[in-house]
């Protein structure tokens, strides 16, 4: 792995409106700093978000509990950043607490989970429309 920085992996609480299908986006710094984590850049580099109903599922990927699993898009591999589009039906989820994951997968193959914690789905007065 590129990096063996200690604020890895990150416990953040997300908070989103439902229907709301801002992109989330992140850029990996090195703990304290305005420094990329990843000084070579993260081109090549795969991005995964989970989101799932229990904290701790059992089982395979398609288990009963996941909710949905979004592709990161790099937006600027040398600052290390990325972005998880949300579609309509994703951003559509019953207010409520879930939890989510966003692993990283390197050049090498090698899979390092960055940040984890609730996905919290609060109602909007607009209710997506």
């Amino acid at each position: 792995m590129a990096t063996n920085d200690p604020g890895i992996p990150v416990n953040c609480d997300l908070q989103r409106r439902r229907g709301d299908t801002w992109p989330l986006a992140i850029q990996l710094l090195q703990a304290g700093t305005t420094d990329p984590l990843i000084p070579a850049g993260i081109a090549g580099y795969t991005f995964k978000l989970a989101v799932d109903t229990e904290k701790e599922p059992g089982g395979s990927v398609s288990s009963v509990t996941n909710v949905f699993e979004r592709a990161g898009t790099i937006t600027d591999a040398p600052l290390n950043k990325v972005e998880f589009a949300l579609s309509d039906s994703e951003a559509n989820l019953i207010p409520g607490q879930y939890y989510y994951e966003i692993e990283m997968t390197d050049t090498s193959s090698d899979r390092r989970t960055l940040m984890y914690g609730k996905w919290i789905v609060k109602q909007d007065i607009a209710k997506g429309a």
